[in-house]
């Protein structure tokens, strides 16, 4: 990388207040956290999914206690737009293994069958394990599995790809056409808690698809941001340049250059309005004669999330 002057910390412009981060909790979402405390206690386990770029950030501190007795399949998906070994020490680092009975690090829209062919591995000891502990207290075992019987609940923060993997899961295994559940690169799509989808019917198995729901205690902003960059709140709620600007600096730290093409620069560099000059002249994004600082921001942020730019893993970005 070329030698460039880097900012030690990404320090968010005058104008912007971090506690916007804090009103972004939709209705939908509140309701479908009261719901899920309704439920988690009818499921036999819990499915997380998680964000490979931000594993540590996308974990919704509420779900913590709701599932905390709960066996819990670990889902660090979209592992192929993050640098992996990066994201697999951070996990390795600071994730605890209480209660996880398996961590999987995957791309639910590309490696599905190798993935799901685990994870019912998975629930499968965790249906005989129950099924054991039932027989030794001198319960009935399930044999004959009914449609209470055994449930898993999906969850996570809001564009991890908790309906990918559903519709991944349940066209796998039982070979129908269709979504069970709308997908959409826009957060808040699942806004609803669905009905039992069934993805395996020997032995019969059904997950819960729930709403993705952000935390509305976010104490540090800087994990707003990395969320806010993934896809986690609506773009123009946090805003397009504050985002594009945070990209930089983290590509800048971890002296990734694959921005310079795309943006139409010779050099690295850590100035902000040198990097918007550059991309409105290349791609004619000028409002007379001064940059469209928000088609700019854009272009820059859909490169990243699209894979264009490399892996990246921002929780390792300080």
């Amino acid at each position: 990388m070329t030698s460039i002057a880097v900012r030690k910390q990404f320090k968010f412009p005058v104008y912007f207040t971090t506690d916007v981060f804090h009103k972004v909790l939709p209705f939908h979402m509140a309701k479908g956290m009261q719901v899920m405390r309704g439920m988690v206690n009818n499921c036999d386990c819990v499915i997380e999914v998680r964000d490979a770029r931000v594993p540590l950030s996308s974990c919704n501190k509420q779900f913590e206690y709701l599932y905390a007795h709960k066996p819990r399949i670990l889902l660090i998906n979209k592992i192929d737009l993050a640098n992996e070994s990066l994201t697999k020490e951070v996990c390795e680092r600071n994730l605890s293994q209480e209660n996880i009975v398996q961590t999987f690090y995957t791309n639910c829209k590309t490696k599905e069958k190798e993935i799901f062919t685990e994870v019912m591995r998975s629930l499968k000891q965790i249906l005989r394990q129950k099924n054991e502990q039932k027989s030794i207290a001198g319960g009935k075992p399930m044999k004959a599995l009914d449609d209470s019987s055994f449930k898993a609940l999906v969850c996570g923060v809001p564009n991890v790809g908790k309906s990918s993997f559903i519709n991944a899961a349940r066209q796998r295994y039982l070979r129908k056409g269709g979504k069970a559940t709308p997908v959409g690169r826009k957060p808040g799509v699942t806004r609803s808690v669905l009905t039992k989808i069934v993805i395996s019917r020997n032995p019969k198995i059904s997950i819960l698809d729930t709403p993705g729901i952000i935390s509305p205690y976010l104490k540090d902003p800087m994990t707003g941001i990395k969320l806010a960059l993934t896809g986690t709140f609506p773009d123009h709620v946090i805003g397009e340049e504050v985002i594009a600007d945070y990209l930089l600096y983290a590509m800048n730290q971890q002296k990734v250059e694959t921005y310079l093409e795309l943006c139409g620069l010779d050099s690295s560099t850590d100035d902000f309005e040198n990097l918007m000059q550059s991309i409105a002249e290349k791609y004619d994004f000028m409002r007379g004669s001064e940059p469209d600082y928000r088609k700019c921001s854009i272009k820059l942020i859909n490169a990243y999330r699209r894979g264009h730019l490399g892996p990246l893993t921002l929780d390792s970005v300080t």
